[in-house]
């Protein structure tokens, strides 16, 4: 292996460190200078749909209807 080679297989390698150390040095600090959470806000959300196949379509399926349950 030629050392000019090497030379610059190791300088690149310590450029690539020094790059990510400063990103990771960096990434702590925005981390730490960002404000705390506020309070979640109650988010409106779609209502719940309940689908009962009508009796036809139960006969289409060939099955017979579940009987209905009292309240």
């Amino acid at each position: 292996m030629n050392i000019q080679r090497f030379i610059v297989i190791v300088a690149a390698i310590a450029i690539n460190v020094a790059v990510l150390a400063s990103f990771h040095g960096s990434r702590g600090a925005i981390v730490g200078d960002a404000p705390p959470p506020q309070r979640t806000q109650n988010m409106p959300t779609l209502p719940v749909i309940t689908v009962r196949p009508t009796a036809q379509q139960w006969r289409e399926l060939g099955r017979t209807p579940a009987p209905a349950a009292s309240a």
